[in-house]
């Protein structure tokens, strides 16, 4: 298991729950909208010390964890072709004009990169990219740069998701942004 302070001369030692983070190999995108690519595994104890695993690349490709739902503990997962689901944790802008809402998914990133604090107990893994709404007819030019967070942190039972965007020229339509995100979805595997 990789040590993500090994290697600092002021690390803060390291303890038998850390995080960890592995290559995954590559993924494809089962839907065939995002290119292939390396993806990293992202294991963490949650709030009862049981390992929870996030498969990241530019979004969610799987999900894994379990939970004690007061006559065993479950074990599900939840990836990128789960229930009609085209994976978590992209960004989608929609058009009332034409319906135009290309999956952000679609859009390679620039960067993708996961960082420790220096304990080792947490992690953020971070994608950022250019969000283009001529992936589909009806577009305008729109490109929005993203960066999109993944926070995971020992103890916690889910990870932190963030959204930031920004123009770079003062927009002159109202754009609407959303996003696809795992945590409705999970809520209802854990029932």
């Amino acid at each position: 298991m990789p040590q993500p302070v090994a290697g600092e001369e002021d690390a803060v030692p390291t303890s038998p729950n850390i995080i960890s983070a592995i290559p995954g190999g590559v993924r494809s995108d089962p839907d065939g909208v995002a290119s292939p690519e390396n993806v990293t595994l992202i294991t963490w104890k949650d709030s009862r010390d049981a390992d929870r695993t996030l498969a990241l690349g530019g979004y969610l490709y799987q999900y894994t964890f379990s939970f004690d739902d007061g006559q065993q503990v479950v074990t599900r997962t939840a990836n990128d072709d789960a229930y009609g689901h085209a994976g978590f944790g992209y960004v989608v802008s929609h058009n009332l004009q034409n319906g135009n809402s290309p999956l952000g998914k679609a859009n390679v990133p620039a960067t993708v990169e996961t960082k420790f604090f220096s304990s080792g107990h947490h992690a953020v893994h971070q994608v950022e990219l250019v969000y283009d709404r001529d992936k589909e007819p009806g577009g305008r030019g729109i490109a929005i740069p993203v960066i999109i967070g993944w926070f995971v942190a020992t103890g916690r039972d889910h990870p932190v998701w963030s959204v930031s965007g920004g123009w770079v020229q003062p927009l002159t339509r109202r754009v609407s942004i959303s996003t696809n995100t795992a945590w409705t979805f999970v809520d209802r595997m854990a029932r």
